[in-house]
């Protein structure tokens, strides 16, 4: 009889064990199947589009202006595949720099807009290849929405008042596309954004509207916790 109940007692040991180490690996697998992550840089934005060829013939040139990216967001997994799905929030800017030439006495008037705008990425998708375990190549791709709430302007003579150089409409929305490195938890990832949506809408001209577009560098470190 005693025989009998040391054979039950380890086989209960046995089963709790082993159900606990299943347990155990089902949450590890779980957890991991998930990474929320934070990534800070710089946006370099420019201009595109027919207004800035129009411009750009007429004594108006357009180069980047550096602005702020921050974003907070997640990846998860599709099973137990590298495939992945996501999603992103946060603070951005998105803008130009232009300089105007006067024709008359050759002085060059220099402007920088910027919009800060809250940016959300509603769907991602990516792959990460690992070459180690601890280093992996991150390839995604997404759809963005932002809206600007706030302007910055800065000029050398012109007197700004609102409205002067508000983005169309105060709101964008487009496509991304991006590469990045983990290393461990440490993530660099260099992300082009482009919006769909005319950031100026010029109709002076009669041979149509002259429209310009916002294309972003997105440049940022990000970690993952």
């Amino acid at each position: 009889m005693k025989k009998i109940l040391v054979l039950a007692v380890l086989a209960l040991i046995g089963i709790s064990a082993s159900a606990q180490v299943r347990y155990s690996r089902t949450m590890v697998e779980k957890k991991s199947n998930t990474t929320w992550y934070l990534r800070a840089g710089a946006g370099f934005n420019n201009l595109v589009g027919d207004y800035v060829d129009e411009y750009e013939d007429d004594n108006t040139d357009f180069s980047t202006a550096v602005g702020y990216e921050l974003a907070f967001g997640f990846n998860r997994n599709f099973g137990k595949t590298n495939v992945y799905w996501g999603m992103e929030l946060g603070l951005a800017s998105r803008g130009y720099n232009r300089a105007d030439e006067d024709r008359y006495d050759d002085t060059v008037e220099k402007t920088n807009v910027l919009a800060h705008n809250v940016k959300w990425v509603p769907f991602a998708v990516g792959y990460k290849y690992g070459i180690t375990d601890d280093l992996k190549l991150d390839a995604h791709l997404g759809a963005f929405l932002s809206y600007d709430f706030a302007y910055t302007v800065d000029t050398d003579d012109y007197e700004y008042e609102d409205g002067d150089y508000d983005l169309e409409e105060g709101a964008d929305a487009g496509l991304q596309v991006g590469i990045g490195v983990w290393y461990k938890r440490v993530n660099l990832d260099l992300t082009y954004q482009r919006g769909f949506a005319a950031a100026i809408d010029n109709n002076y001209y009669d041979d149509g509207n002259l429209k310009g577009y916002i294309s972003t560098f997105m440049l940022r470190l990000g970690v993952s916790f």
